[in-house]
Formats: C-alpha cells, structure tokens, sequence
C-alpha cells in the first residue's frame, strides 16, 4: 500500500476498526465489552431500546412505503427492514418480487454504498445493512442522491450484527419477506485493526476474526441456502484487502482474517460453482477514497500521484461486471489496485 494507516482512539472503551475497503467504523465498546443486541436491534445504557419500537407492527408493503417517503426526507425513523417490523405483514410484495434483489453487508460509506447504487440503478430492489443503525437512514440518502435511480426502486435499510447468527438468520428472512430472496450478495464489513504482536490480546484477535471472517461465513452460508433453495444461481461477492494475500508487520489480526475470509470464498465457490451459483473474491489493493480518509490522512493523500487512490464508484463497476459474467467464463478472483499501487 502507498502508506499504512494506523490510527486508535485514545478512550479505553473504544476502539477505532478502520477499513481500508470500506469505511471506518467507530465500535463503542467493540473490543473490551460487546454491545448488547435484541435480534435487529441496539440497547442503550439503560436497556432501552435506541433504535425500534418493541411495539411496532409494520407489513412489508409498509416497508416498503416508508423507504419510498425517507427518501422525500419525510420520515427520520430508523426501524425500517428491521425485524421488530418485517416479519408480521404476511406475503412479499407483489411488486418487488418480480425484481432482482442485492443486498449489501456492511454498506457503510465507500464500497458499500456505491455497490449498492449501482445496483439499484439497474433496478435492482436494494437491501442495505449494517450494525450501526443510526447511520442507515444517511446511507439511504446518499445512494438516492447520486441520481439516476428510479422513483419506484425499493432501497430498504435492515439493521444486523453480522457476528450474531440469529441476526444473520432474521436479516435474510427480512429481506426475503420484504423484496424476495437475494439474486446477488455482497459482504463487505472490514475489520482492520493494527497492533505489535505482543499488544495483540484474545479478545482483540477473536473481535477481529468474528467481525470480518465469521459474519462472511454467515452471510455467505445463508445468502448460499436461499439461492439454492430457488435453483435459479446467483452471485456471492466477498470484499478482501491487501492482507487476503500477505500478512504485514503489526496486522497479525487482520491478516488471519482477511486470509481466513478469502479461503472461505475459494471452498465456496469451488462448492456452489456446480450449482449455477457465481463466488467472486475482489482483493482491494490501495486505499479508498472516502470522506474519512480525506479528513484523517489528508497530507498522504496530497501526496499521491493523479487517481493514486482507489474509486469506490468503480470498485462498485467491477462488482456489477462480476455479477454479469456468463458462467461459461466467470472470475472467481481479481485484485483492484491504482496504477501508481506498488506490489
């Protein structure tokens, strides 16, 4: 990589999880005490719920009618796709089934939302999750607002800790109540953390690992049983980093992760390949060009030749290409990097 970026909060309680593939993420309480989670849903300090309505019964065409009028900015709430709602509405939605579905994990700001605006700017019905529900309102926004998406495009925002199978298992059903079962399936949460060796604790590796490698063995084994379950294919992406092929000095974590993460990726495609179903594993090798990078590491970005950093609307071309590929000639693997990348 061009230069190595290692930052961490200062407060003991968190820990900043950069994500050089994606986003950063601030975890509160990430690695020293984990956040308590009902199933789609987020506790606060005084076991309330922050997020959803304990309460709220809300059908999947409702979702669906709610998400069209958030992107009017008509609606602040941040239950929607959850599954205090989806799943007590009864049938699909007539009209969402009988379009494709993607759904993106860990569509943070970066890769994450530019994969799933190209999607729905193919008219692709959109699922979009991740842990931090507070954000996915802003997420739902943004993809809106870089245009060329129609009116009627369902982009409906679930939140899931993808380490907890039970939300894995509630957020796939979700969607598949809410907009039908997934044609293509993105897994796109990062985990980057840098430590020597000897300050890597247990709990810091196993925080890790759990975040990027086993919450893409759930979505991967989950997204793998509704496409089987329908015989009609689809396409599975993993997002892997610079450390799925080489383990740098102070990443030991990281590395075994992102390592760990693409060997899954190979198993499954060498597994689910047979059965029509495409596994792609993309290596982003450089940094992504998001508005957190530019903030925290503005001067090495100035010192970076012309197009020195990594698009994340063309990493996002890349996976709408993978997922267009006839299967007489599929990629299972290639590598992303800028022309001035070293490697």
């Amino acid at each position: 990589m061009a230069f190595h970026l290692r930052r961490r909060i200062a407060s003991p309680s968190t820990c900043l999880v950069l994500d050089v593939v994606s986003r950063p993420v601030l975890a509160a309480a990430a690695f020293n005490s984990r956040r308590s989670f009902t199933t789609g849903t987020s506790s606060g300090d005084d076991g309330t719920n922050k997020y959803c309505d304990d309460h709220a019964v809300i059908s999947p065409s409702s979702l669906l009618q709610r998400a069209q009028r958030e992107f009017e900015g008509s609606n602040t709430d941040s239950k929607l796709g959850t599954s205090e709602g989806a799943n007590n509405g009864g049938g699909k939605v007539n009209h969402a089934s009988q379009r494709p579905v993607c759904l993106v994990v860990g569509a943070g700001p970066g890769i994450g939302t530019s994969v799933a605006a190209r999607f729905a700017r193919e008219g692709y019905a959109t699922a979009v999750a991740r842990r931090d529900g507070e954000t996915l309102q802003d997420i739902v926004r943004k993809i809106r607002e870089d245009g060329g998406i129609a009116e009627d495009t369902p982009i409906v925002p679930y939140q899931c800790d993808a380490r907890e199978e039970e939300e894995v298992l509630d957020l796939f059903v979700n969607v598949v109540d809410t907009l039908g079962p997934p044609d293509v399936c993105v897994f796109n949460i990062g985990s980057n953390i840098s430590y020597p060796l000897v300050e890597t604790t247990a709990q810091k590796f196993r925080k890790c690992w759990e975040m990027g490698c086993l919450s893409g063995f759930l979505v991967g084994r989950e997204a793998a049983r509704h496409m089987l379950k329908r015989k009609a294919g689809g396409t599975i992406i993993f997002t892997g980093a610079t450390a799925s092929l080489r383990g740098a000095a102070n990443f030991s974590a990281f590395a075994v992760t992102k390592s760990g993460l693409r060997a899954l990726a190979q198993s499954m495609a060498r597994e689910l390949g047979p059965e029509g179903i495409h596994v792609a594993h993309v290596v982003i090798d450089g940094v992504v060009d998001t508005p957190w990078i530019r903030k925290n590491f503005a001067d090495a970005i100035e010192r970076l030749p012309p197009d020195g950093i990594c698009k994340p609307q063309q990493i996002a071309e890349t996976y709408w290409q993978l997922s267009q590929q006839e299967r007489c000639a599929w990629t299972h693997e290639l590598d992303l990097r800028p022309y001035s990348e070293s490697f």
